[in-house]
């Protein structure tokens, strides 16, 4: 190996290492969530919206969704939806199309992102989440790096009581990832009245 060789490869080798160490950081941070009841519905169109107001998005997105409550940082829930949602853009050609639902199953509230994008090897799905694995639809280690992105994915979606999985019928048929959490019931919501108070209510409390 020539000496320009050499120093590109061993600035490479430090600068892949200094990256690990950092992904590593922001992987093992303690991660508090403030939980809050939310309409899962309304942060799925949210982060939909992110990408359907480009115009040069050239492809298709489908939303379809129910209400469906949910106790989350709400905060962190916008983090693993919009991730999912820019990797099936990402992943996904010009003219292709994306899907994605929300519906309650028995105690759950579930939500698909299904794209008809690069789909996934069946050497590389089971390591989609892993830590230095990239999101990238190839088992080429040429191109292996830093899934920062799907592996906070995973660790939200478990610190939140759920799961997140992924699933392709392989290279060039598509994705789909599925994330599920605990449905709870919807709070009620106070209104001012005008009305004189009941004895044991508060003045101004309809509930």
């Amino acid at each position: 190996m020539r000496r320009s060789e050499a120093t590109v490869y061993g600035l490479t080798v430090k600068g892949n290492a200094m990256q690990q160490q950092k992904t590593g950081l922001v992987v093992s941070e303690e991660i508090r969530l403030q939980r809050q009841t939310v309409d899962m519905a309304d942060a799925v169109r949210s982060a939909v919206a992110t990408f359907t107001c480009d115009d040069q998005l050239k492809r298709s997105i489908e939303v379809r969704t129910e209400p469906a409550w949910v106790d989350v940082d709400a905060m962190r829930l916008a983090q693993v939806l919009t991730n999912i949602v820019a990797n099936a853009v990402k992943y996904t050609q010009p003219g292709g199309h994306i899907r994605v639902s929300l519906h309650a199953d028995g105690n759950d509230a579930v939500v698909k992102i299904e794209d008809t994008g690069l789909g996934i090897s069946a050497a590389l799905l089971p390591f989609i989440f892993d830590q230095y694995v990239r999101a990238d639809r190839t088992v080429d280690h040429t191109q292996a790096g830093l899934g920062i992105g799907l592996t906070l994915v995973r660790r939200l979606v478990e610190l939140h009581g759920g799961t997140v999985i992924a699933a392709s019928a392989g290279e060039g048929r598509g994705s789909t990832f599925t994330v599920r959490l605990a449905q709870v019931s919807p709070l009620r919501e106070c209104t001012a009245t005008l009305g004189p108070p009941d004895a044991g209510r508060a003045p101004g409390a309809s509930c």
